[in-house]
């Protein structure tokens, strides 16, 4: 008897803690490096992307500004067919420059790698062709690749492509060089469908993402397969003194795009704007 009850109470405990899960919220990367400190081989590392890697340098493209850019482009989307739309916007995307949010991500994808910890990217990115970007995963990538952050050697999925049993409305969820993009679907569900190309699914995960509604759907997944989860909310860019900038020259940098067919910086549309008031 007393044997059957310790053989029921390794199984609680067991139970138990593949069910533990927890999201911090922070402005560092100090706690997520902490949870990586004791990350076991058996765990698997994502980072989101945008405003959690990388962050676009122009401050019209940047988070503070999305609700003036979308409006001013809802505007601009209702006067010209959706390929053309397509093809400006290709080019601002083409155009952009982006920066590494905090230099310690090196040393911890470093560590990460060193370490055999399977690590990997999850992007809401669309896929396939969008203007003259021939493919969205390629652009991504590179943007990745030129500032020196790739996850090749760190990824656990031998084999990549499309998940073909999803289907978005801007593209197929695939995986590319250790990257899963969702083409906009739930982050979870497209999760879950790459975990079916693993041999075993890991026993923790541990993902940073910008995005509460992100982290929540991940950790909805792992509750379902028992599996621990270490979810963290980073701030850093929300927290940035960021630049809100006048909707006038959003205006001034669209109307470039759509006359030159070429993307202006927003300091190059104050200069244009002051030009025009002289």
């Amino acid at each position: 008897m007393k044997s059957i009850i310790v053989a029921l109470l390794s199984v609680f405990l067991c139970f138990t803690m593949h069910l533990k899960a927890e999201i911090t919220e922070s402005t560092s990367l100090a706690p997520f490096e902490q949870a990586l400190d004791e990350a076991k081989n058996d765990c698997l590392v994502i980072f989101d992307v945008d405003d959690v890697l990388i962050t676009c340098s122009d401050p019209t493209l940047q988070e503070v500004n999305k609700e003036s850019l979308d409006k001013v482009c809802q505007t601009l989307a209702q006067t010209m067919p959706m390929d053309e739309y397509a093809r400006l916007f290709s080019i601002a995307l083409k155009s952009r420059e982006v920066e590494i949010i905090d230099q310690k991500i090196y040393d911890l994808l470093n560590e990460l790698s060193h370490r055999n910890v399977k690590t990997i990217a999850l992007t809401h990115t669309r896929t396939g062709q969008f203007g003259t970007i021939e493919k969205m995963e390629d652009w991504r990538i590179s943007e990745l690749n030129d500032l020196g952050i790739n996850f090749n050697q760190t990824s656990p999925f031998v084999s990549e492509g499309s998940l073909k049993n999803l289907e978005g409305t801007v593209g197929s969820p695939s995986i590319k060089n250790g990257v899963i993009f969702t083409a906009e679907i739930d982050k979870g569900k497209v999760l879950e469908e790459a975990f079916k190309l693993l041999p075993n699914k890991p026993k923790e995960v541990i993902f940073i993402d910008d995005r509460m509604d992100n982290l929540r759907s991940v950790e909805s997944l792992c509750a379902k397969y028992q599996i621990a989860f270490q979810g963290f909310h980073y701030t850093a860019v929300q927290a940035r003194a960021s630049k809100k900038i006048d909707e006038k020259l959003i205006e001034i940098q669209l109307d470039t795009l759509m006359k030159e067919g070429r993307w202006i910086t927003s300091e190059e549309a104050a200069e244009s704007f002051n030009d025009e008031q002289h």
